[in-house]
């Protein structure tokens, strides 16, 4: 498995491979990775409206189909080259707000049908998928602060810290405070 996913390597290598086709087709027929990203988050809403409508079949066959569109953004700016940082962060914001109108549209649904346990365990599974994007999020910006404290820890040396490592463990220190 690879860092953080479930998906081998060579299954990602494999969906990537059959994706690749399909994204150079829709890069010919002029449409660019945000305008994919931007097409996925409609989708996404109308699986969200669908859901709030009381459609269920329909607002998941939807939003299933939002999902599994979602591959092509970054395998059009793959393909093409025009990967960015700037497009990264669009993909993953607009997959975060897709993932919001959907629940949202659930618990509107099921609030109206009078199903109460449905609707907050699809409030509190939104507040979980956003939670997972939030602590990886901090986890790599926190995780660089964390090394630099505890390097500073490891130069003690017979209960003596030298006037650099103290400035930077206390630096370290504030910053972790700080967030």
């Amino acid at each position: 498995m690879s860092k953080g996913s479930f998906v081998s390597p060579e299954t990602r290598t494999g969906i990537r491979a059959r994706i690749e086709p399909i994204a150079l087709a829709m890069a010919r027929a002029g449409l660019t990775p945000n305008m994919l990203t931007l097409i996925g988050f409609a989708i996404a809403s109308a699986g969200g409206v669908l859901a709030a409508l009381d459609l269920w079949i329909l607002a998941g066959i939807v939003a299933t189909v939002g999902s599994g569109f979602d591959m092509f953004d970054g395998a059009v700016a793959r393909a093409t080259g025009t990967t960015s940082p700037l497009g990264a962060f669009m993909d993953s914001v607009f997959d975060r707000w897709g993932e919001g109108v959907i629940y949202v549209g659930i618990v509107i649904g099921a609030t109206q049908a009078g199903l109460d346990l449905a609707a907050w365990l699809s409030a509190a599974a939104m507040v979980s998928a956003f939670m997972v994007s939030y602590a990886r999020s901090k986890s790599e910006t926190n995780i660089v602060k964390m090394i630099n404290c505890l390097s500073c820890c490891s130069s003690v040396r017979d209960g003596v810290v030298s006037s650099e490592n103290s400035l930077r463990s206390g630096f370290s220190s504030a910053t972790l405070r700080k967030s």
